[in-house]
């Protein structure tokens, strides 16, 4: 049964404590949030719970110092909302140069942040944490559900010129980061949830820009590279015909170690790819120069396999030589993959079934998008974009969004619902490879995934149609469910891992 996605939109302004909502066309709709800071990162829990990360009184422009790379950097500010708007809380930290570059949602529902900081950062009145003038220092926290910080890990680096900041991905036990290192490195880190260091590793990689991870385990970094330089244990291979640096996609193992590089020809090292993992695969969207294209780049989508096969290679647009390089981001929702992209206008999300099959969703036109650096993230019913722009005005279709903060930017997000995931009736038996077996049954049910005969841990919830939950909690794939206290009839079981969220339909007799 396929899904579909709806499409809102979402104004981050200075507002009242709540995120209000009011239609606009076509189903899009605005809210409004409470900074006008730089939007720099977004999550959401299985409740619906929205967290936002902000950049306020920015205190620099790229180049005055050495920590460039950091921009924009000023008073980091964390904010709750609850699934109907009410902000729950605002955890504003003054008196710094730092910024939030990115955030996730761990298994237990509390969040992990993750960014840079010039000089010291301050925490609270008597809480400083020490670092460089001249560079920036890494951090890494988790906050719990009311917004206080459980532990906090820092390190002394030097961001990129570049801005491109650290990224993370997390499996059922661990996160995963990385980031620039000194400026010409990367470094790959690996935490538990508890904050305890677990590995570390400094390569000789330009960047690495996303990763992600597979139902399996198996992680995959995106980025920029020199042909010939080492990340770690194996060697960039060189296009031919060779070019300066290229675009890459790595399958590593959780010590680091790397088991496959691909590559796409680029020319220099400032373009940012994006990965994602997609029914079950590995993708690179990056803005390449093929054999058939001249001296102009295109932004292609390609899809390998598990195993380095270029299965197939999708143009997103072309001739990209555009000014928002790096406004581009892509995530899978709702049975199918988001991906926004600049265009000479603007922007633009299309969606993209199994299939390889593209719609349009929205366009924006009249944007400028410079140092923002966008976000998509999702649970089971919705998934948010969020971004900034930077001119007086900005159109999403018949819709025109005023900047009246120049010359600083504006946050604005899209929200997108999938629709038959929050009624329970309409939840299919089997999505995306999912599926419950056996169905109907009576005492006990057992959750397959036909993608993996491997078993993978997964959080799921069983409930009835009413939306009453009898058993929550973490399992692995194939292990059985207990159907004991559920009455008999039809049953939901919301399933959620680092990839997905997904609703199944069951019949208990």
């Amino acid at each position: 049964m396929r899904q579909t996605i709806s499409a809102f939109l979402i104004v981050l302004a200075f507002a009242p404590r709540l995120l209000f909502s009011q239609l606009l066309f076509d189903g899009v709709e605005t809210l409004h949030m409470q900074d006008t800071g730089m939007l720099t990162a977004g999550a959401l829990d299985l409740a619906g719970h929205f967290y936002t990360a902000s950049t306020v009184n920015v205190k620099m422009q790229p180049g005055e110092t050495g920590i460039a790379g950091l921009f924009p950097a000023g008073d980091p500010v964390l904010s709750k909302y609850a699934p109907d708007g009410t902000l729950l809380w605002r955890r504003e930290f003054p008196g710094n140069v730092a910024r939030i570059c990115d955030m996730i949602v761990t298994p237990d529902q509390q969040l992990i942040v993750t960014g840079g900081y010039v000089d010291s950062f301050r925490l609270a009145p008597g809480w400083v944490l020490p670092g460089d003038f001249w560079n920036s220092s890494f951090f890494i926290a988790r906050i719990d559900e009311e917004g206080q910080i459980l532990w906090i890990h820092t390190d002394v680096s030097d961001l990129p010129e570049d801005r491109i900041g650290w990224t993370m991905t997390a499996s059922a036990s661990e996160v995963f980061v990385s980031g620039m290192y000194d400026g010409i490195y990367s470094s790959l880190r690996r935490y538990g949830f508890d904050g305890t260091l677990q590995a570390e590793m400094v390569v000789d990689i330009r960047t690495i820009s996303q990763m992600s991870l597979d139902e399996e385990g198996r992680l995959y970094a995106v980025g920029t590279a020199s042909p010939g330089a080492f990340f770690n244990n194996m060697t960039v291979p060189e296009p031919d015909p060779f070019t300066g640096y290229v675009n890459y996609i790595a399958r590593l193992d959780t010590a680091f170690q790397v088991q496959w590089i691909r590559v796409h020809k680029y020319i220099t090292f400032d373009e940012h790819p994006k990965g994602a993992v997609f029914n079950g695969r590995p993708l690179l969207l990056s803005n390449d120069f093929e054999e058939d294209q001249g001296v102009a780049p295109a932004y292609r989508l390609k899809t390998y396999s598990a195993e380095g096969d270029l299965l197939r290679s999708d143009s997103v647009r072309g001739n990209a030589l555009i000014p928002d390089y790096l406004h581009f981001y892509m995530k899978p929702f709702c049975d199918q993959l988001l991906l926004e992209y600049p265009t000479p206008e603007g922007f633009a999300v299309k969606s993209y079934g199994a299939d390889y099959q593209d719609t349009v969703l929205l366009e924006g036109s009249n944007g400028f998008f410079y140092d923002s650096y966008p976000f998509i993230c999702s649970n089971a019913e919705k998934a948010v974009f969020g971004s900034n722009f930077r001119n007086a005005q900005f159109s999403i279709g018949t819709t025109v969004l005023h900047n009246d903060n120049l010359p600083w930017p504006r946050q604005f997000a899209l929200h997108f619902s999938c629709e038959n995931t929050s009624t329970g009736t309409d939840a299919p038996a089997e999505v995306a490879g999912w599926q419950l077996f056996p169905n109907p049954a009576t005492s006990e049910v057992y959750l397959k995934n036909s993608r993996t005969a491997q078993p993978f841990p997964v959080e799921i919830e069983l409930m009835d149609v009413t939306g009453k939950i009898y058993r929550k909690g973490r399992t692995q794939v194939g292990t059985g469910i207990s159907l004991e206290h559920i009455p008999n009839g039809m049953y939901l079981l919301h399933i959620q891992n680092q990839h997905e969220s997904i609703l199944l339909k069951g019949i208990k007799q």
